[in-house]
């Protein structure tokens, strides 16, 4: 099996958390890189802040959401995990050694640092599986909504009186002469002073104390009140990387249904060495690189022609040294490399289609290629016996393939204008068929 091929998901508790895969048959991530770059060599350093400024305003854009797949993963939010996570992983414990001995962010090692990517992107990848699983298994219990059928109304005959009208109408008569007969006797009462002293003195006799109101009962127990969040670097890193919801937009959806379950960009790792280490030593597979270019107004189709071949950026160049001097093996050989020329009028969320539109093709050719290759089929010819035809001598055992050989050639017909073409094409159908059973 290839070191790029996915790996099976059988029991990986008894496999380290750093040690484990980052793709397997459950999780299949693509992660890629964008690395700014001058369009030409006039007015480098302008046309570089150009590509570095639309860079930034892009991956504000994925953070929103507007591809639910695509998720930033910067390296300040990265090393931030580590530190709250010293504790749990060792790795994370070995970069908070690093930042506590006074190494800034920007200098610690690379081989540090590509350990804890590595475990980020493992973590990363089991929460993502428990999600899945989770939205699978609520959708396969959710019921469907049950159609109950309504009842008939029935319908009175035309003419006939609706049942109950006339019955409410006395019940309403003798309700209003009751009220009156009971305001003729209180009328009554209240002209005689003992009458009128009586009723005041009953009423105030009779009138019973308000009932204390009860306190309400609270619909949550105390214990159930939300507590203050101990850290917000948590809440922080959360809006950074999916965006918060109120500033969300809707999902454009686009993602293919068949291709990767997330899609990673690394921001703010720009050294070759941490991609090496994190290729070569933690085996993560890295999809592709893009270089982004962004050319002034003024500029000409030959000052932009600049690729990633031709460029003089020590980033890319390195990064294409390392791929080239590594060997067959290496998941080096495994990524693409693509150039993307964006313009100065271009807004970020065009930006972020044209690199979206970009994968998903380089995702259909690997489809396409993998697909034509798979029919391939490994064919085994006989071979040939040195034997005496007799089952005497050395490879006498091979002699039935001498006869199945001048079988094949005869059937050929070679008189009739036939060629080596013809009789290998039909060899290798014939033994093609002879291996099908």
């Amino acid at each position: 099996m290839a070191r790029g091929d996915k790996t099976s998901s059988a029991s990986p508790a008894s496999i380290p958390l750093q040690n484990q895969p980052i793709n397997d048959d459950t999780w299949d991530p693509f992660i890629l890189a964008i690395i700014p770059d001058a369009s030409s060599t006039d007015n480098c350093e302008s046309s570089l802040e150009a590509a570095t400024t639309k860079l930034k305003e892009m991956y504000d854009v994925v953070a929103t959401g507007y591809r639910t797949k695509f998720c930033v993963l910067d390296k300040a939010d990265v090393v931030a995990w580590a530190l709250e996570n010293a504790k749990v992983h060792e790795s994370c414990k070995e970069l908070k050694a690093v930042i506590d001995s006074g190494i800034s962010e920007d200098d610690i090692p690379d081989a540090v640092l590509a350990k804890v990517l590595k475990l980020r992107l493992v973590i990363l990848k089991q929460e993502g599986v428990e999600a899945k699983i989770g939205a699978a298994k609520a959708q396969k219990e959710t019921p469907e909504a049950a159609v109950t059928p309504s009842e008939p109304v029935e319908t009175p005959p035309k003419g006939a009186a609706k049942p109950g009208k006339k019955e409410e109408k006395k019940d309403d008569k003798k309700e209003e002469g009751k009220k009156d007969d009971k305001k003729e006797k209180e009328d009554a009462r209240s002209k005689t002073p003992a009458g009128a002293a009586g009723g005041a003195k009953k009423g105030a006799k009779g009138a019973a104390p308000a009932p204390a109101k009860a306190p309400e009962t609270p619909s949550r127990p105390e214990s159930a009140a939300t507590p203050p969040d101990a850290s917000k670097r948590k809440q922080k890193l959360r809006d950074r990387g999916t965006g918060k919801a109120e500033n969300r937009p809707a999902s454009i959806g686009d993602e293919p249904s068949e291709g990767p379950d997330v899609y990673y960009l690394l921001r703010s790792f720009t050294s070759p060495t941490l991609y090496d280490s994190l290729i070569e030593d933690h085996e993560v597979p890295m999809n592709l690189f893009i270089r982004l270019s962004v050319p002034s107004d003024s500029a000409t189709p030959s000052q932009s022609s600049q690729t990633f071949k031709t460029t003089t950026n020590s980033t890319i160049t390195t990064l294409r040294t390392l791929s080239h001097n590594s060997p067959a093996t290496s998941l080096w050989k495994h990524l693409a490399w693509t150039d993307i020329l964006s313009s100065s009028s271009q807004d970020s969320k065009s930006l972020f289609d044209t690199i979206a539109q970009c994968v998903y093709a380089l995702l259909e050719k690997k489809k396409i290629y993998e697909g034509w290759y798979s029919r391939d089929a490994e064919i085994v010819v006989p071979g040939l016996s040195t034997g005496d035809g007799n089952g005497n001598g050395e490879g006498a055992k091979d002699t039935a393939g001498v006869r199945w050989f001048e079988h094949v050639m005869k059937g050929v017909g070679w008189d009739e204008g036939g060629g080596v073409d013809l009789v290998v094409g039909v060899l290798c159908e014939g033994v093609g068929r002879e291996n099908d059973g």
